[in-house]
């Protein structure tokens, strides 16, 4: 993939990247800007990359749902289930974004 964007790296740098980029796509196309003008794998760019990966998930989550609902997710993470009640105690207020879904009686996360 490197190669088709004109990126060339020593087989070390591609065991580094294999090892930090596997699983994220989007991580990859971050990636390509930082390498593209010639720019060595090391690990600033690593963690620049990295840094730019969660802005992109962030802004992703924060423009899709209502601002309280990320709020939400993060209250209700440690619980692999969860019902309303126990989503409305942990947070202090009903469930913003998950409202019309109100006639199931529990929530699942999908788990790796």
């Amino acid at each position: 993939m490197l190669e088709a964007h004109g990126i060339t790296v020593t087989p070390r740098e591609m065991s580094m990247i294999q090892r930090d980029f596997t699983g994220y796509p989007v991580a990859m196309n971050l990636l390509y800007r930082k390498l593209e003008n010639g720019t060595p794998y090391s690990e600033t760019v690593y963690v620049a990359a990295k840094r730019e990966r969660f802005v992109c998930y962030e802004d992703a989550v924060s423009r899709r749902f209502d601002l309280q609902l990320p709020k939400l997710l993060v209250c209700i993470a440690p619980f692999e289930s969860f019902e309303l009640e126990l989503a409305k105690m942990v947070s202090g207020d009903p469930p913003i974004g998950v409202g019309h879904y109100r006639e199931r009686e529990h929530y699942y996360f999908a788990l790796p």
